[in-house]
């Protein structure tokens, strides 16, 4: 905001621009206040909001240990899957059936 504050009115004050373009750009540098006040705004959210935010949470319990989520047992739940059956019951890797077809003699174009 400065900058253009600045800059616009030595622009102006060269005298080589018609008192039209002069009257628009002795005010551009209000386009200046927009950032300006999103910023004051944002120092207004990190100062106040922010902290205030966070401080509501709680910690700790007053037990002095944190508190951790137990998962309920259920008899709804499915058992867990037995990953060991992939590895005996596939004896090759995904790709083998396709290398195996480069391996044949390749065909004569017509």
């Amino acid at each position: 905001m400065i900058l253009l504050f600045v800059l616009m009115g030595g622009i102006v004050a060269s005298g080589r621009v018609s008192d039209a373009a002069a009257e628009i750009l002795l005010r551009i540098w209000i386009v200046g206040v927009l950032p300006l006040f999103i910023g004051a705004a944002l120092i207004f959210n990190g100062l106040f909001i922010s902290k205030r935010g966070a401080s509501s949470l709680p910690a700790h319990e007053p037990g002095g240990g944190t508190k951790e989520l137990e998962a309920p047992l259920s008899e709804n739940y499915l058992p867990a899957a037995d990953t060991n059956d992939l590895v005996s019951s596939v004896p090759y890797s995904v790709t083998d059936p396709t290398t195996r077809l480069l391996e044949k003699e390749p065909r004569e174009r017509d």
